[in-house]
């Protein structure tokens, strides 16, 4: 069983948002090392995957074997609609709602909301945060 870590707060909570925010710049500072850390990896990457995609096939095969490792050649159908109003119509017409994912837009709901519009069947679920902004 682990056992939950007892964190020590600071009384005042102008103190605890300061350690908030060196907190946020730690993360932040650790974040940009990391991706500049990575960044020429992930080129590499890139780059080595795309010609094992390019030249794998050319060479009429289905994959590569390595001393460490296999690539395979994967291949997977994914939609992309090229006319919205015919897919609109369509999953209209045959009630193919399915072929929706189930979220909606926050922008376009903010939007209505702000204009004093209602959308049935939905209703405001107010999300808690907390913004934390560095004081100049």
């Amino acid at each position: 069983m682990v056992k939950e870590k007892v964190w020590k707060f600071p009384k005042l909570l102008g103190t605890c948002v300061d350690r908030l925010e060196t907190l946020q710049t730690k993360m932040d500072e650790l974040t940009t090392e990391y991706e500049a850390a990575t960044a020429p990896l992930k080129e590499e990457f890139k780059a080595l995957e795309t010609h094992l995609i390019d030249t794998i096939p050319k060479a009429k095969l289905d994959g590569a074997l390595g001393k460490t490792a296999m690539a395979t050649i994967e291949r997977s159908s994914v939609p992309n609609v090229t006319d919205w109003v015919k897919f609109r119509a369509y999953v209209v017409k045959n009630e193919a709602w399915e072929l929706l994912q189930k979220r909606t837009s926050v922008v376009a709901f903010r939007e209505r909301w702000d204009a004093k519009q209602s959308v049935p069947g939905v209703e405001v679920f107010v999300k808690i945060g907390l913004k934390l902004k560095p004081r100049k």
